[in-house]
């Protein structure tokens, strides 16, 4: 890394994602040997609306941007600054993202060397235990006469750069920095030695953030691995980058085998909800579309929300879903693939036949003119794919979870646990079929790869 040229960069933008947000303001300080041979600064045309928020805190507005030239018209100058030189920003990889992303948008490359300030502050300054650009503003007197402006801020950060190098002497902080940059890039508030603790193991990992809430839980048969790839893909997506942004510790739950680390992902995401945890946070709570015989013979469907349902209910069940919408949508699709009657399934209220019967698209069971077993037939094989398959053993299975801890599984829900060889069973009255749970069941069993005893 030559720390010879160095370009001080501070991007104000419309919000938090360098996928959806854009640059409103960038601020360039091109340093070479020690002497500022450049700075660049300009409000950009973000093509967007600003959010009322920002508008606060940066004072830019749309009128001002309006007049603004686009990043189009800016990025051969902009590129022309920074070439050659280290990327140095506080929190590099936000305002990094930001010009990556933008550089993109026009088919244009830019790959640089990356300087974290708040990574150098932490690492000069380990007793202190906030590094925000105002913490460091307040520590070293450094005046800022109009912050979240890019080229205040950006000057802030060369002059904080400079106070370290009369401090420390060049040497040893160029030393330092040159070593900060061998590191692997992680989130600015995770030290080094807390990554290198991780084990490669099957398990599940938590990222908490300042308040010690679980905001992600995840899974992986090697953990440390798994770990790594959120941190080095954050850049490409907004997601890893708000929680690369907000993570502050790392705890790790080492399972047996992969089927373990599944099933306590999916357990532990159902109990802390995380917010970036969205495909598995729904509840116990699911839409099961269950049947009946009605007095004429035909069977009758209905859509029912239920948290709890018992083994002995599981033949009457046609399929279960996670949520109205996804249900409806597939009655609706199946009951006109399959010629069935939406009055019989609850999905149309009529006093007669049902409406598709006169689009021809129901044969009648409505009124009494198909026959019920042709009918029902029909019916339970549109749902065949879709019902709760059998229990395949003949009694519960064990599956390792943790060192010491295992779930007793039975009818594909979990019936108890054993921990330190203990047992202990929940009541038959709480039991409660996890759709998750019965999919990672399933898959292993098909695979043969299910851990248990």
């Amino acid at each position: 890394m030559d720390l010879n040229k160095l370009a001080f960069v501070d991007v104000e933008t419309t919000g938090g994602s360098a996928l959806y947000s854009r640059i409103l303001e960038i601020a360039i300080i091109r340093v070479e040997n020690g002497k500022i041979t450049r700075k660049f600064s300009t409000v950009v045309d973000p093509d967007t609306h600003i959010p009322e928020p920002i508008k606060n805190l940066t004072g830019i507005t749309d009128a001002e941007v309006a007049r603004a030239p686009s990043f189009y018209d800016i990025s051969r100058e902009v590129q022309e600054i920074l070439r050659g030189c280290v990327f140095v920003a506080h929190n590099v990889r936000f305002d990094y993202s930001f010009i990556k992303a933008e550089f993109g948008r026009l088919n244009m490359k830019f790959q640089a060397k990356q300087l974290c300030t708040v990574k150098l502050s932490r690492k000069l300054f380990p007793e202190h235990p906030r590094h925000n650009l105002d913490a460091v503003m307040q520590r070293h007197n450094l005046e800022c006469e109009h912050r979240h402006r890019a080229l205040d801020d950006a000057l802030v950060i060369y002059n904080f750069f400079q106070l370290a190098e009369k401090q420390f002497g060049k040497e040893f902080l160029h030393d330092l920095v040159r070593t900060i940059g061998q590191t692997p890039t992680l989130p600015i508030y995770l030290e080094d030695e807390q990554v290198k603790k991780i084990p490669n193991c099957i398990g599940v990992y938590v990222f908490y953030d300042d308040r010690d809430i679980p905001i992600y839980i995840g899974k992986s048969v090697n953990v440390k691995t798994r770990i790594k790839s959120h941190f080095s893909s954050d850049i490409h997506d907004s997601k890893e980058m708000k929680i690369s942004q907000a993570v502050r510790a790392i705890r790790v739950y080492q399972t047996q085998t992969e089927l373990g680390a599944l099933l306590l992902e999916t357990q532990m995401v159902k109990e802390f909800l995380p917010i970036y945890n969205i495909r598995l946070r729904r509840g116990r709570e699911m839409y099961f579309l269950t049947k009946k015989l009605n007095p004429d013979g035909y069977l009758e469907t209905s859509l029912d929300y239920s948290k709890l349902t018992h083994p002995s209910e599981f033949p009457n069940i046609l399929a279960v879903f996670k949520s109205k919408r996804q249900a409806t949508t597939l009655l609706d699709k199946l009951s006109k693939e399959n010629f069935l009657c939406r009055k019989l399934m609850n999905l149309e209220k009529s006093r007669n036949t049902c409406f598709r019967y006169q689009l021809k698209l129901c044969l009648g069971a409505c009124g009494q003119l198909e026959p019920p077993k042709t009918y029902n037939q029909r019916l339970e094989k549109t749902f065949k794919r879709h019902k709760i398959s059998d229990w395949p053993f003949p009694r519960e299975k064990i599956v390792d979870i943790e060192p010491n801890k295992k779930l007793i599984i039975n009818h594909w829900a979990v019936v108890g646990h054993i921990i330190n060889n203990q047992r202990i069973d929940i009541d038959e009255s709480e039991f409660a079929f996890d759709l998750d749970n019965y999919r990672i069941l399933k898959r292993a069993l098909l695979n043969k790869s299910l851990a248990t005893s």
